[in-house]
């Protein structure tokens, strides 16, 4: 029998079985399709030594009159401006306070630092900057004048800070000596988390900023201990004190002979009856909410016990605890509040969860922990930046990059600026800087659909009784997701619905025009913009705008989808590879919280296929030389792609692997016998690129490949032509074939021509 050429149809198929795809492509990683072929992915190398804090989301480069080169990339914890591979941190300031290093408080042999400021408004883990300290307790001045991260929060007057030294006593420092303490605006979560109303998965939410750590050690959903070990204590609250006086059942306000311990808000304990307060004055609760959880209020005599009541989230399992010993929780009880016991594993991780609404409650409102984002776009050289549902922030070129953005609304000339926002985006076309999911002209109320505008070619003006200026309301949808401009109109996406935004000149200026309804999309990053056609992912399937809606079908739809963690859809993000013409969505896989997958439609030929990798943002070519991409918060660097064949310096692990085919209908075995290679290495750097080339066999379509066989390619010369492995001698047999096509060495490129086998007819048995 004649040698059997394998030319597959391109791309990947996942709809249907390996085998009724006979002919096709089946699975793959670390691949793209081009002229219908496999080949390898390109490489990526760091753009900088320099790492960045946090998980980036957003990625916007433009370039200055004078031909300055200016990145703007967005994390969950700070905002910058990258020049010259270099991160200049232009985070916005929120507050300055001037303090004493009383303030300060140290505890000898310790590298804590408790400090006081009234009504500072900090979060765990937000940036503060102190100067003009001296030495503290032993501590030096360079190790205290400097930026921190708060390390916990106590209440709304005390945090806590970590230092590089150690203290040499206990104590509060020198009341003269004066220190400026500059704070940046609240960072913001890495995930997202909580819901609206009954039923919406666990009753309320985190706040944001809230304490949270991991379990040291597995627990299982039966355990009977009376504590569970945390890796680390810090921030979580505990403690124990007796009432002050009498108190009623009916009591407003309770005071205690010490709050030491206790948190700014929670639930405490008097004999059986549960109480939550949402304030802590002094040694006075107030806001209280008697009979909480199920319990009776009750009359209490002066010098009963009042014991904090913890409570933390494990995974989806709330558990209370009593008291605090070293890292231990103690006096826990499991499945509380309308969850139920479950089996954690070592490292599960543990929030401080006391704004948690319980059964006992009744509440319809929404309590969120929201995923930071960010939006960005150009005014003029001036860079304007939105945290979602935060301010519209300015970074002026003229004042360098040394200097942080400020509020847009503080700028000279300032009238009726949005005070908060989805997204912030500068209408090129007609010179307006729209807001959109903003705040109505004389209210701070977000109205989660309006859409406003300034005045034409001012980025300060937002008077609605001038020119140009206006707003209009959404009609439907519950909330404004995405704006994309295009050189026809602005499209926007809410939750349900497509408009389109489009300019019309005075009076009107905009004209909206609902395009699409019952439309979904899955996160405010998921829109791939090539060429003014979009293309975005939904919530079971893809989508393409060209003028018109467009579910956009998809072969390996039930792959990504089956293995998508619906619960971090909003990290989704997509991106533009149009040397390859390629739309990238780099999502979170089931198992994940962050990204660790991608699927790629690529336009240009059709057809789709998939891998693995952790990218959290991504930019196209364009003034720079290389797609530039982000790494997950553990390896916060950006990374130049399509840049050499490997990842970063290290081999990547790349595979394509055919359905399977066989002779007539199956009712034969095959045997291969020899493979003759058809491949270029042309690309690579290593001095022996090679390939590996695995045949497998199995009978049936259900069964494993119960035998294989594996050829490595070799190039052998580049002149005067490229040579390799001429032929593998293989022997496998079976009743479908399969081929598979692999590289695991640095240095190496490759891409697939039209391989053969030597496949013949071998029986029926």
């Amino acid at each position: 029998m004649p040698y059997q050429n394998i030319a597959l149809r391109p791309g990947i198929v996942r709809e249907t079985t390996s085998y009724a795809n006979e002919g096709g492509w089946f699975d793959c990683d670390m691949i793209r399709f081009r002229y219908g072929l496999p080949e390898k992915l390109g490489g990526w190398t760091k753009a900088s030594a320099t790492a960045f804090q946090g998980a980036c989301r957003s990625l916007h480069n433009w370039v200055a009159v004078d031909g300055s080169d200016y990145l703007g990339l967005g994390t969950n914890l700070k905002f910058y401006i990258e020049q010259g591979n270099n991160f200049y941190d232009i985070t916005p300031i929120r507050r300055t306070a001037s303090l004493t290093a009383a303030a300060l408080v140290t505890v000898d042999t310790e590298k804590t630092v408790t400090v006081t400021d009234p009504s500072h408004g900090a979060l765990q883990n937000d940036f503060v900057t102190f100067t003009g300290l001296s030495a503290v307790n032993g501590i030096p001045a360079g190790d205290l004048n400097k930026e921190h991260q708060i390390t916990s929060v106590t209440d709304s007057n005390i945090y806590i800070i970590t230092v590089a030294g150690a203290a040499t006593s206990t104590g509060a420092g020198s009341g003269g000596d004066a220190f400026t303490a500059t704070y940046q605006i609240n960072t913001g979560p890495n995930s997202t988390a909580g819901g609206t109303g009954w039923g919406a998965g666990l009753w309320g939410g985190i706040v944001s900023g809230a304490t949270a750590t991991t379990l040291n050690g597995a627990i299982s959903s039966t355990s009977s201990t009376s504590n569970i070990t945390l890796t680390s204590s810090t921030g979580f609250s505990s403690g124990s004190t007796t009432l002050s006086s009498t108190i009623t059942d009916a009591s407003t306000s309770i005071t205690v002979a010490s709050s030491t311990g206790f948190a700014e808000s929670g639930t405490i304990t008097i004999g059986s009856e549960v109480i939550r307060y949402s304030t802590l004055t002094g040694n006075v609760f107030t806001g209280l909410t008697r009979g909480a959880f199920g319990t009776t209020a009750a009359a209490h005599t002066g010098g009963a016990t009042v014991t904090y009541l913890g409570v933390v989230l494990v995974d989806n399992e709330l558990i209370t605890y009593t008291g605090i010993s070293t890292n231990d929780l103690t006096g826990i009880a499991r499945g509380t509040r309308g969850t139920s016991g479950a089996t954690h594993s070592d490292g599960a991780p543990v929030q401080d969860a006391r704004t948690f609404i319980g059964w006992g409650d009744g509440s319809s409102v929404t309590v969120t922990n929201e995923l930071r984002l960010w939006s960005q776009d150009n005014y003029e050289e001036d860079l304007l930046f939105n945290v979602r549902d935060g301010a519209v922030y300015i970074w002026q070129k003229a004042n360098g990059v040394l200097t942080a953005g400020v509020d847009l609304s503080t700028l000279s000339g300032a009238v009726d600026v949005p005070v908060v926002a989805k997204q912030v985006l500068t209408s090129d076309r007609d010179g307006h800087v729209i807001c959109f999911g903003t705040n109505p002209v004389g209210s701070i109320t977000q109205d989660p659909l309006l859409v406003r505008w300034s005045n034409m070619e001012s980025v300060t003006d937002w008077d609605i009784t001038g020119l140009t200026a206006g707003d209009m309301p959404l009609g439907s949808g519950s909330t404004f997701v995405k704006a994309v401009e295009t050189k026809r109109e602005i499209v926007i996406w809410t939750d349900t619905a497509l408009y389109s935004m489009t300019f019309v000149g005075q009076p009107d200026t905009f004209k909206f025009t609902q395009i699409s309804n019952n439309t979904t999309i899955t996160s405010p990053n998921c829109v791939g913009n090539v060429d003014d056609v979009l293309f975005w992912m939904g919530r079971e399937t893809f989508y393409k705008y060209d003028g018109r809606v467009q579910p956009l079908p998809c072969p390996v739809r039930f792959k990504v989808f089956g293995d998508l963690n619906s619960d971090r859809i909003k990290t989704i993000y997509a991106g533009v590879n149009s040397e390859f013409t390629e739309v990238i969505w780099f999502y979170p896989s089931a198992s994940a919280q962050e990204n660790d997958s991608y699927v790629v439609y690529n336009y240009g030929e059709n057809i789709w296929y998939y891998g693995k990798l952790a990218r959290t943002a991504w930019l196209d070519r364009g003034v720079r030389n290389f797609p530039q991409a982000t790494g997950v918060e553990s390896n916060p660097y950006l990374y130049n792609h399509e840049n050499g064949n490997d990842n970063d310096g290290s081999a990547i692990s790349a595979y394509v692997e055919s359905s399977q085919f066989d002779i007539g209908q199956g009712d034969q075995f095959s045997f291969v016998d020899r493979l003759i290679p058809d491949v270029t290495f042309n690309g690579s750097t290593g001095t022996d690129p090679a390939a590996t080339f695995t045949i497998q066999a199995r009978n049936f379509p259900g069964a494993t490949y119960d035998q294989s066989q594996d050829a490595s390619v070799t190039r052998t010369a580049t002149t005067p032509i490229q040579q390799f492995t001429n032929q593998a001698f293989v022997r496998v047999r079976g009743r479908s074939i399969s081929l598979k096509v692999s590289s695991d060495e640095a240095g190496v490129q490759w891409r697939l021509g039209v391989p053969r086998l030597n496949i013949r007819p071998d029986g029926r048995r």
